[in-house]
């Protein structure tokens, strides 16, 4: 691998109640019916948190069942183009708080890296921004009054990420396939229904120490291989390239290495995926 590609990858979801935290507790400032808070991390298109009225101040949080840790935030489904955006992080349920983002998000997607003061808009309109390590008993998304007609809608990830800085590592090509309904009229003519274009590929992954096989176990195996969504960043300073991914068909996991390979590789594995309900072409 490039020593240039440096990938990241978010499976840890503080907010989500169901597959990873169910002791911790979501909810919103206001949370109208069918867009209540936990819907945050339902992982679809169609499902989002919101607010009930409109052009005011609004929150969305998650208390946490003990102290951690989180650096990376990720806004797959939301309307904040151009908008005043928080990430608040609290030790004592946001009577003080720290905010480690503070920033007007992107109006249209472009090149960035994951690092970058306002973060990256995504070539697929996903937002995503890692930030300095922080610690605290809940976080909050804080969204400011953003004008007349305007409710903030939200769904994604919050949580602890993984980069490795191995370079020969992880490695995650991809293809892609072109999901659509055709009809063919006694013409000839082939109409098509609305257009998908769905990524896929998978990982590869050598790990050389314990402690990065268990790191690697506990993100890749048990967060993304249960079932849970990841954001994948092939490139951190290509992060306009990221994509949200459920785990592939098939075979997954880690594998004892060759014994060539020994002793420097303990483990190697590979990671099938494909994108999680990618957005239609417009």
């Amino acid at each position: 691998m490039s020593p240039l590609l440096t990938p990241a990858f978010l499976g840890d979801d503080d907010s989500d109640t169901v597959s990873q935290y169910p002791s911790h507790v979501v909810s919103a400032l206001s949370e109208p019916t069918g867009y209540e808070a936990h819907r945050f991390s339902a992982g679809r298109r169609d499902q989002y948190s919101t607010a009930s009225t409109a052009n005011l101040d609004w929150w969305h949080k998650t208390i946490f069942n003990r102290v951690r840790a989180l650096d990376c935030v990720c806004l797959w489904i939301h309307n904040l183009q151009g908008k005043a955006y928080q990430l608040q992080v609290s030790d004592d349920d946001f009577t003080t708080y720290q905010t480690p983002i503070n920033i007007t998000i992107p109006t249209s997607p472009a090149a960035g890296d994951i690092d970058d003061a306002n973060g990256v808009l995504c070539e697929n309109g996903m937002w995503i921004m890692r930030f300095p390590l922080r610690t605290g008993i809940a976080y909050r998304h804080f969204i400011v009054a953003g004008g007349a007609g305007f409710k903030p809608q939200i769904a994604g990830k919050v949580g602890l990420s993984l980069a490795l800085n191995q370079f020969d590592k992880p490695f995650a090509p991809s293809d892609t396939e072109l999901i659509v309904t055709e009809e063919m009229g006694e013409s000839g003519w082939i109409g098509r229904g609305p257009r998908r274009l769905k990524r896929f590929g998978s990982i590869q992954v050598k790990t050389r120490a314990a402690f990065e096989y268990d790191q690697f176990r506990y993100h890749f195996e048990q967060r993304f291989g249960g079932g849970c969504p990841m954001l994948i960043v092939f490139d951190d300073s290509q992060a306009e390239r990221a994509v949200m991914a459920q785990r592939g068909p098939g075979r997954f996991g880690f594998k004892v290495a060759p014994i060539s390979e020994w002793p420097d590789d303990l483990r190697v594995g590979e990671f099938s995926w494909q994108e999680l309900d990618p957005s239609e072409i417009a």
